[in-house]
């Protein structure tokens, strides 16, 4: 991963070294992370430089949202073919909260010197988002137009329903304990006379037992239905 605006203390470009492999294409598998705001459509990310044996080099320009893509997408078929098509795409319980998806692109660049020894590649970040490149591959084959590259456009197979059940639960569990924690309970909305004051039972572990004074009996909320409580800000 490569400096970004946001990850300053990564950096800013990195070499790796080649021996000696000669190829009609290299393919980056890659996506960026930390978009930053207000920049140009497909601006300049990113610069790749090949350099060869004989000490000549080329200069890939790497573009926001075209070669890079970032790895929160809207849809799962965000791609743009040849320049960055999807080699994976899932979700997790935090995409899914926000109805995204995780993708990982591979991008092929046509090599102009396929009979020149590749020697380097040399991955330069502009600061702004950051890139991260997982692998390169230097091949003949274009992969783009294999025989499988239809299936990288397919919708992925959804998660088995209640998947993420238990793991969601559990976060509710915590943020619940954190808020008992942090005093910030303030009570339940449904009006009624009287006061109410919100404990915390450990031994129950996740039900707040609220407390009326006066006007109604000891009662227990559930804590599976949080639109029962609000919060004080």
């Amino acid at each position: 991963m490569l400096m970004g605006r946001k990850l300053a203390g990564k950096p800013e470009q990195v070499v790796v070294p080649v021996a000696n492999v000669k190829g009609k294409f290299v393919y980056f598998l890659q996506n960026s992370v930390h978009s930053v705001p207000n920049q140009p459509a497909n601006y300049v990310a990113a610069t790749y430089t090949v350099r060869y044996a004989d000490g000549t080099g080329a200069e890939i320009p790497i573009r926001d949202g075209i070669e890079l893509r970032r790895w929160w997408v809207g849809r799962w078929y965000d791609n743009g073919g040849a320049a960055s098509w999807p080699i994976s795409i899932g979700q997790n319980p935090s995409s899914m909260k926000w109805s995204q998806f995780i993708a990982v692109y591979a991008m092929e660049w046509a090599n102009p010197h396929p009979d020149k020894s590749i020697t380097s590649i040399t991955l330069k970040s502009e600061a702004l988002c950051s890139p991260a490149i997982f692998a390169i591959t230097i091949a003949d084959e274009q992969f783009s137009n294999g025989p499988n590259s239809q299936e990288n456009y397919k919708r992925p197979p959804d998660v088995p329903a209640g998947y993420f059940d238990k793991k969601l639960a559990f976060e509710q569990e915590m943020v619940f304990k954190e808020m008992v924690k942090q005093d910030m309970i303030k009570g339940i909305e449904k009006p009624f006379k009287g006061t109410a004051t919100l404990a915390y039972d450990e031994k129950t572990a996740v039900t707040p037992v609220i407390k009326v004074a006066n006007t109604m009996p000891l009662s227990t909320a559930p804590a599976a239905n949080p639109s029962r409580l609000s919060c004080m800000t």
